[in-house]
């Protein structure tokens, strides 16, 4: 609040200075607000969804309008007191450390603690990291709402710099990652497991919970031992054969509730894969059910495990949700699934993968399986 204070007073005074062209202070009334008008500009340009970089170049003239008012406070303080020359420092730093006790309290203090700071900061996920290091536990998969290169792989690769790539990372809302033999499966409070997964993979619950603030906004933080993830869950469908997808990944299998269903009923449709090469590109994974033509009737593109993190031998699985037309004719139709990816952003379009088997390209998607549609 002082800090908020001392700038606003310091913004109307560079006003009242320039509006009466004061001959001693205008010219630097003119230049502060100038300055402060083109750092904001790039953030006005861009809009409020990058302003927290995009403004940076505002931060020094932020800094000029406090000390405006304090300039102008001691002037004020000077005419009125003549003798006032001589406490004046002192009163200034023992306001100074004021400020400064008052700022660090904040910061270090109140705001460092706040929820949705502590959230921001991925508190959750250090909690999950420093629990595997304790127990010396490798190989875990750990579900995160980011679980990509810049956010959850980026803070396990500041905290284990000698490994970064020790650990699987997944969104358990929509995939699921096998974790190495006798190590655990972690999920943060905002990327728990999908009701389906939980029911083809770890029926039993989790064996426990990682301890953390009763105000942390990404609780709770389960534990699922190993023991007893079941790699293969009930009703798997495996792969015809050993098709590939570009160079990198194998198709194993799928899981489909019911091969019959209705128009408008939501599907869940897991498709299970195996690294065999980590890519170098951003993939996402679809699946569309189409006619015979090949058109796209539904579809969602979702792939909840980054292809940055993907490691050699790694087992994945991705959960689509496809949602049938209302209107959609009685009949038998087609899942197909693929991977593709952007090579600017999807600016030029997306190049798809090729599909092959024993070394002999067939397609840019697969037919995995088909599903009939009743009336």
């Amino acid at each position: 609040p002082t800090a908020s204070l001392l700038f606003i007073v310091g913004l109307l005074l560079a006003f009242w200075y320039f509006w009466r062209r004061d001959q001693r202070y205008g010219a630097g009334a003119l230049l502060a607000l100038g300055l402060l008008v083109i750092g904001l500009a790039p953030a006005a340009i861009t809009g409020p969804e990058l302003a927290t970089t995009q403004a940076i170049g505002l931060l020094p003239a932020l800094y000029l309008f406090p000390a405006l008012t304090l300039a102008a406070g001691r002037r004020w303080l000077g005419a009125r007191w003549p003798g006032s020359e001589r406490w004046q420092p002192w009163l200034i730093g023992g306001g100074f450390l004021l400020l400064a006790a008052g700022s660090s309290q904040a910061y270090f203090g109140d705001w460092a603690n706040r929820p949705e700071v502590r959230l921001q900061y991925e508190s959750t996920l250090v909690a999950m990291l420093e629990e595997l290091a304790a127990t010396g536990e490798r190989g875990a998969a750990i579900s995160t709402a980011q679980p990509g290169p810049f956010h959850g792989q980026a803070v396990a690769a500041l905290l284990q710099a000698e490994d970064p790539g020790r650990h699987f990372w997944f969104d358990g809302r929509h995939s699921l990652v096998l974790p190495a033999p006798g190590a655990p499966l972690l999920t943060a409070g905002l990327a728990p497991l999908h009701p389906v997964l939980i029911g083809l993979f770890v029926p039993g619950g989790p064996s426990g919970e990682i301890p953390t603030r009763a105000s942390d906004l990404d609780r709770p933080i389960r534990r699922y031992e190993a023991s007893a993830i079941q790699s293969i869950p009930a009703d798997w469908q495996p792969a015809e054969a050993a098709y590939q997808f570009g160079d990198a990944v194998q198709l194993l299998g799928y899981w489909l509730a019911t091969d019959r269903v209705a128009p408008g009923e939501v599907v869940p449709f897991l498709t299970g894969w195996q690294v065999v090469e980590p890519p170098a590109e951003d993939w996402v994974l679809f699946t569309h059910l189409t006619g015979l033509d090949g058109i796209p009737l539904a579809q969602q593109d979702l792939l909840g495990v980054p292809s940055a993190g993907w490691q050699r031998g790694e087992v994945f699985y991705q959960l689509h949700e496809l949602v049938l037309p209302e209107d959609l004719p009685a009949g038998r139709y087609q899942l197909r699934s693929g991977f593709y990816y952007c090579p600017a952003d999807c600016q030029q379009g997306s190049i798809r993968l090729p599909v092959s088997l024993a070394g002999a390209t067939l397609n840019d998607s697969l037919i995995v399986t088909e599903l009939e549609v009743a009336p």
